[in-house]
């Protein structure tokens, strides 16, 4: 009777421990999705970053790669980002880097070293944004779970033209971001150099280029309605995702 009891009250124990975790982690947090100002002001600000075809099985591994270099800095306006192009272009890609709220030559400089390339941030007057708290791996995976398919049927309800969806790490808070306006600008170095390599280089056939099935990147009425942006977002970081819940199961 002693030892069913004690399983009993352990079980107990244990349902309400996972219970408070999943809370401190955020899988009850409220998310709210509106459009209106940024609430994390990246506009203007130098990102050093790198390219990948978005849903790429690199992102992950490079993402924590990216967090280890600049570990060793103890820098807290080094913020990591990742931003991603929605699948309705014939070639999607995320730029995975670095935002400078502060100049750091010395990481700047390891950035570049390692084939990194370097731009400013578009300065964007209105974004669907969402908040999500930031604990550690288990929350950004709940996070992907939880906040991108709100973001999309709130896009979808307002028939909304808002991409690349913007992932900002800062602290204790993931801001999630969709720009409604100067959305081409975000990719502009990587456009720029796939047309002069269609250009230099034809017998090696076609690169891929954003041909942008939207043409209302420079404005920002709300009534553009794009269903592809929409039902694409959610999937985004399907595969950014699935490598953070790998690290944290090998961790």
């Amino acid at each position: 009777m002693l030892i069913e009891l004690s399983i009993i009250f352990l079980s107990i124990a244990l349902a309400v421990t996972v219970f408070l975790a999943l809370c401190y982690f955020g899988l009850f947090e409220t998310i709210s999705v509106k459009t209106g100002e940024s609430p994390y002001d990246f506009g203007g600000k130098k990102f050093i970053y790198k390219m990948y075809k978005a849903n790429s099985a690199n992102i992950g591994p490079n993402f924590t790669k990216l967090t280890a270099l600049l570990y060793p800095f103890k820098d807290e306006t080094l913020v990591p980002v990742l931003i991603t192009q929605p699948l309705g272009f014939k070639s999607t890609k995320s730029l995975l880097g670095v935002l400078f709220e502060q100049n750091n030559e010395a990481v700047e400089k390891m950035l570049l070293s390692k084939d990194y390339k370097i731009m400013t941030l578009p300065q964007v007057n209105h974004v669907v944004s969402a908040t999500f708290t930031n604990k550690g791996s288990i929350s950004v995976v709940i996070a992907l779970k939880r906040v991108y398919p709100v973001i999309t049927d709130y896009i979808k309800e307002n028939k909304l033209c808002a991409y690349p969806s913007i992932e900002i790490y800062k602290g204790d808070m993931i801001y999630f971001l969709s720009p409604l306006s100067k959305q081409q600008d975000f990719f502009m170095n990587e456009d720029s150099s796939e047309s002069s390599s269609e250009e230099g280089d034809s017998d090696d056939g076609p690169v891929d280029g954003d041909q942008d099935l939207r043409d209302n990147d420079d404005s920002d009425d709300d009534n553009n309605a794009v269903p592809s942006t929409a039902s694409s977002i959610a999937s985004s970081s399907s595969s950014f995702e699935q490598l953070i819940a790998d690290d944290v199961l090998t961790s």
